[in-house]
């Protein structure tokens, strides 16, 4: 029996194209002090409250990277989409780039720019969005606190 998953928006992904590098999220957990949690759990607070007062907000650089990464990698996927899914109008992006190149390599490149400043605007926005969170976390990694 043939089962296909074509012409679907599920496809399945290899672990490095879902999230570029969770380990930096695991090894900045594992930076923050353990005498913060312990002087928060000693003032009453809860789980939860350490997560959000104390982990996430000393994270965020580290969170923001990832995400930036992710997206652009993600963004930026092109054979998975090509073997996976069939149908033209669900390709991505990336696939529907490649179409403007002709069937010998001939191209039309005045078109192929054009396509590529509008492939390239969405991550240049989430690149803007995250920046400042980005920077922040380059600019205090070095620093020992």
């Amino acid at each position: 029996m043939f089962c296909s998953i074509a012409s679907t928006y599920y496809f399945p992904k290899q672990r490095s194209e879902v999230c570029n590098k969770p380990e930096c999220l695991i090894a900045d957990f594992m930076n923050i002090l353990h005498e913060l949690d312990e002087a928060a759990r000693l003032d009453g607070a809860s789980s939860w409250r350490i997560l959000s007062d104390i982990i996430l907000p000393l994270s965020k650089p580290a969170i923001a990277s990832v995400v930036i990464f992710a997206f652009i990698g993600n963004w930026n996927n092109f054979l998975p989409p090509l073997i996976y899914i069939r149908s033209m109008p669900r390709q991505v992006l990336a696939v529907g780039f490649n179409m403007f190149r002709g069937q010998f390599g001939q191209a039309d490149y005045h078109y192929m720019m054009a396509v590529a400043v509008l492939v390239l605007l969405p991550v240049l926005v989430v690149f803007f969005i995250g920046q400042r969170v980005f920077i922040q976390g380059i600019a205090t990694s070095g620093l020992k606190g």
